[in-house]
């Protein structure tokens, strides 16, 4: 599996609203990275911008692909 192969990124607000975590799919349902990143502050729930996420997660897998 590359990082060439995600399809899809799925950002996550964690629980205490303290990290992302990010889901990136490939076409293999059994095949998935996962990595995580610190905030620097809380987000609640209702202020978590998924696409904004999203995107990020996106420039991330294609700076290391």
């Amino acid at each position: 599996m590359m990082l060439d192969d995600v399809e899809q990124i799925d950002p996550v607000l964690s629980e205490d609203g303290k990290s992302v975590v990010f889901y990136a799919w490939t076409a293999d349902p059994e095949d998935c990275f996962v990595w995580s990143v610190n905030l620097p502050v809380v987000i609640e729930e209702d202020a978590f911008l998924v696409e904004e996420w999203r995107e990020a997660g996106w420039q991330t897998v294609m700076q290391q692909a």
